[in-house]
């Protein structure tokens, strides 16, 4: 008799915790855990002060699928890339498909997911000012910033285009640069779009109602996840195919992006 009211209630605590929210029922079925090393500060991909993000949530939600939970530390970017060469980590956040492309010596033995999403850099100006911009070169003569690091980033022709212009200036914080646009202090402002739109409706006091226009100057930067294991891999790979296919995908990028601002003016 004691053995079966036991029983009874831990199966009462258990039930309560689900519902209460420290468990879900997929979390459960979850045995198989990986150590996953992600950059500090990548928002909206990956927000440090809730640990979630557009790219968590998707790297989460796909192993799952597969039957994986993972247990996420946030790391310098050039650290999280040290740490999956010498395979203190088993999986690492955010890979640019295009360095693994260039340096493929580096990261011999490792493997790396497809495409799971893509960084859109471009360039954003005020509609009402009709600027037509179809190339790096028509941003001369106009005030433009960008974000930190932007002339290593976006490559060689860029770099050397803003090295030559004195109305060229970088900012770390994405908000400042959203509203020196709005508040006309730039013409033009280049940042990830999907940045751009986390951040818009976040500017205090300032209006960033008006309609903007988007220049798609610069090619995406697509992006994967590294592995040291190509079963995980594959997992990874087969889990994002099947978020796609249920439409869990899209509500991942509409949770952080569609907001009431974005979606009028965009």
């Amino acid at each position: 008799m004691k053995y079966n009211n036991l029983m009874r209630m831990f199966a009462i605590l258990l039930v309560i915790t689900i519902q209460g929210g420290g468990l879900c029922a997929e979390d459960i079925k979850l045995s198989k855990k990986i150590s996953v090393g992600a950059p500090l500060d990548l928002i909206p991909y990956v927000i440090p002060d809730s640990m979630t993000g557009i790219e968590l949530d998707i790297v989460r939600h796909a192993l799952a699928k597969e039957g994986y939970s993972c247990s996420v530390t946030l790391y310098p970017y050039l650290r999280v890339m040290r740490m999956l060469r010498s395979r203190q980590i088993d999986a690492a956040l955010t890979v640019s498909v295009g360095m693994v492309r260039a340096r493929k010596a580096e990261f011999e033995g490792l493997f790396f997911s497809d495409s799971h999403l893509a960084f859109s850099n471009v360039a954003i100006s005020l509609k009402k000012k009709g600027l037509h911009i179809e190339v790096v070169e028509d941003l001369g003569g106009h005030i433009f910033y960008s974000f930190l690091h932007a002339k290593r980033i976006l490559g060689p022709s860029f770099a050397s285009f803003a090295e030559k212009n004195a109305n060229y200036h970088e900012f770390v914080e994405a908000d400042k640069l959203i509203s020196l646009l709005f508040l006309e202090r730039a013409d033009v402002i280049i940042m990830d779009l999907n940045k751009f739109k986390y951040y818009r409706s976040r500017v205090a006091n300032i209006d960033t109602a008006r309609p903007v226009k988007v220049h798609k100057i610069f090619p995406p930067g697509d992006k994967a996840v590294g592995f040291t294991d190509s079963k995980v891999r594959d997992a990874f790979n087969a889990g994002v195919k099947k978020l796609k296919e249920a439409g869990e995908y899209q509500k991942i990028f509409d949770l952080y992006l569609n907001e009431p601002v974005a979606k009028s003016s965009l």
